[in-house]
């Protein structure tokens, strides 16, 4: 193992098993071979790439584990983060969605390449996300979407995924007031009720984080997923 990856590793063997941290090393430079192709992060840096990715993705592990038993979504995947980190350490049959299918084919390729999928099942789906929930409506115990959009629009999103008692994960960085306060407006609406906020910092000791976590107590008071893209162009406000 060479410096660099030396310097992050210990680091991503608080949150997982030495094996497992190893292929998500290997998967995240499969990523950054394959970003100097396709855009999939705007990190080049391995170190950099290191904090922002795996251990910005493992931070929500405790989180996770919390969570009932059951499949496992993450929704507006990307370049796998975190959705094919928190399935490895977790052990989850995972089901990784974005509306791009060049993204979920590579991701797929570099899982494969890295062996990362010797710690659980993966599948891609290439959807946007209101047409997969509309298939895949009460499938998942958990659900995460991280750097995706607001807090609001990400409730609406998740809430239709989510089996009653799922969890959805949110990882932000620090929001403002109004933003957060928007989102627990929307709460009773979207049957889901707040069980944990942790703020922290990454290992850095500079880069901020704030994890909700959200239960699915209830059914929707609306009827979701709406049409395309209303989510993000006109959140829902409280009634």
């Amino acid at each position: 193992m060479d410096e660099i990856i030396a310097n992050n590793f210990q680091e991503l063997c608080r949150y997982t098993s030495e094996k497992c941290a190893q292929s998500l090393v290997s998967y995240l430079n499969e990523i950054l071979l394959i970003n100097e192709h396709i855009n999939l992060t705007s990190i080049s840096d391995f170190q950099k790439a290191c904090l922002l990715h795996l251990e910005d993705s493992l931070v929500a592990l405790p989180d996770m584990k919390a969570a009932a038993e059951g499949n496992y979504c993450d929704i507006g995947c990307g370049g796998g983060f975190p959705g094919v980190v928190l399935g490895a350490a977790s052990g989850r049959e995972t089901h990784l969605v974005d509306s791009r299918a060049k993204k979920i084919r590579v991701v797929s390729e570099a899982i494969q390449k890295s062996r990362i999928d010797d710690f659980a099942t993966f599948k891609g789906y290439a959807e946007r996300i209101e047409d997969f929930s509309a298939k895949h409506r009460g499938q998942y115990a958990v659900v995460t979407a991280r750097a995706l959009s607001s807090l609001p629009s990400l409730l609406e999103l998740a809430a239709p995924l989510l089996a009653k008692g799922g969890t959805f994960i949110a990882l932000k960085s620090i929001i403002d007031a109004e933003e957060e306060e928007w989102g627990m407006s929307l709460l009773d609406m979207l049957g889901l009720e707040l069980v944990n906020k942790r703020e922290l910092e990454l290992s850095d000791g500079v880069t901020q984080r704030v994890i909700y976590s959200f239960k699915k107590t209830g059914k929707c008071r609306i009827k979701l997923p709406r049409r395309v893209s209303l989510a993000q162009k006109s959140p829902l406000k409280p009634t």
